[in-house]
């Protein structure tokens, strides 16, 4: 047991390692490797996802007993005979032939380990590192932007370095698909379960905390583009500071693309309720409003952060983006503001469905208090991150 503890974690990097082989030698014959690489990782992500819920998510919404005829256990017994160095694990766990079996194991789990090690640092040093840490811009030297305004200038250089770096194109656009794909397999698994989307108002309470939660915590708060705002620019920052345009207008621009990734990411995510959480549709669109402008305001919150403490020198982007403190204060936030909302809403609900108040009417009237506060919190955001904002960023060193 301890063996395999220790060395079944190293074999799924020998499937990846082996995957990426191919995927990376077909994207080598396109022009745009960047944009596509970012494509083709958020696609496989998304196919593990929804591999697991085909392999493991039916699993759990069925109470039915598999019984096998005689002949297929028979069959079952003799082919696992064969799967080394499973049955020599299970063998050795039962202490049966204990020596052979454990240097069978212990042999087997070594090659597959060492074999795992040597393929995926090899394909890391050669290719994937490339891949991943360099886009085509980097190498480019002098790459020119133009646009019928400085301001679209800048807007088309953060759209095109986004999405040419497969790293930050695949936290962007995690962010939109994330939480559909998971609200898709809630609602398949909801779906499975006798009884659980029957009543349309208890389809509600689950859609509407489903979508606080998993939109506001994750497709809103953890919003890349926001809190990579100065981050992303690196080396170039000084750069800056020669650009037409004055550092306000400068983040206004910068803060648009995060800000329309979030309007994206919440419609994106409220369809998503929508079809396969089902609920009331009038609840549905309270809840768009809501995380519409609750995300709006916080994305200039995120932008805040970065420009409060941005990291300058990296040796990879990717780096800075997994190692950056802002995320777990975007959280923080986070937490304060749904959590709140969530026992507002529950609170509304069980009122209404208890008889103490009008169902309708308490539910309307917690959303209208729910959007009210996100309407405030979106002017403070707002300001947190446009006081001063001139002189913050000249006073940060190049």
């Amino acid at each position: 047991l301890i063996v395999a503890v220790f060395l079944l974690p190293v074999l799924p990097l020998l499937l990846a390692a082996l995957l990426s082989l191919p995927i990376m030698y077909l994207l080598s014959f396109f022009r745009y490797k960047g944009a596509l690489t970012s494509v083709v990782l958020l696609l496989l992500f998304a196919a593990a996802l929804v591999g697991w819920y085909a392999v493991f998510g039916g699993m759990m919404g069925s109470d039915e007993t598999i019984v096998l005829p005689e002949e297929a256990i028979l069959a079952l017994k003799q082919a696992m005979a064969w799967v080394i160095p499973d049955i020599s694990l299970a063998r050795l766990i039962c202490g049966v032939d204990v020596l052979p079996n454990l240097g069978i194991t212990v042999g087997v789990f070594a090659a597959l380990g060492g074999l795992a090690c040597a393929v995926s640092a090899g394909i890391f040093r050669r290719s994937l590192s490339a891949q991943l840490e360099q886009t085509r811009t980097a190498k480019a030297g002098k790459v020119e932007y133009r646009g019928s305004s400085a301001a679209r200038a800048l807007l088309k250089k953060d759209f095109k370095e986004i999405f040419r770096n497969p790293t930050l194109a695949f936290y962007t656009l995690l962010q939109v698909a994330f939480c559909p794909i998971m609200l898709l397999i809630l609602g398949l698994m909801t779906q499975s379960f006798e009884g659980m989307a029957e009543e349309a108002a208890a389809a509600s309470l689950t859609a509407v905390i489903e979508g606080l939660f998993f939109l506001g915590m994750i497709a809103v708060s953890m919003n890349y583009t926001a809190l990579s705002t100065l981050t992303r620019e690196g080396e170039n920052f000084p750069l800056m500071k020669t650009f037409p345009l004055p550092f306000g207008e400068q983040i206004r621009t910068k803060v648009l693309l995060a800000r329309l990734i979030t309007a994206v990411s919440v419609a994106v995510g409220c369809l998503t309720l929508t079809f396969f959480l089902r609920g009331e549709i009038w609840q549905n669109a309270f809840l768009l409003v809501f995380l519409l402008i609750y995300g709006d305001g916080i994305t200039h919150l995120l932008c805040s952060f970065d420009i409060s403490n941005p990291k300058l020198h990296y040796e990879s982007l990717s780096a800075a983006l997994k190692n950056n403190v802002n995320s777990f204060k975007a959280m923080g936030v986070a937490l304060a503001v749904i959590v709140p909302a969530a026992l507002l809403y529950v609170l509304a609900f069980s009122l209404g469905q208890s008889g103490a108040l009008p169902y309708p009417y308490v539910v309307i009237a917690a959303w209208i208090l729910l959007i009210g506060g996100a309407a405030v919190l979106n002017v403070v955001f707002r300001r947190i991150l446009y006081r001063n904002v001139e002189r913050r960023v000249a006073r940060i060193e190049d």
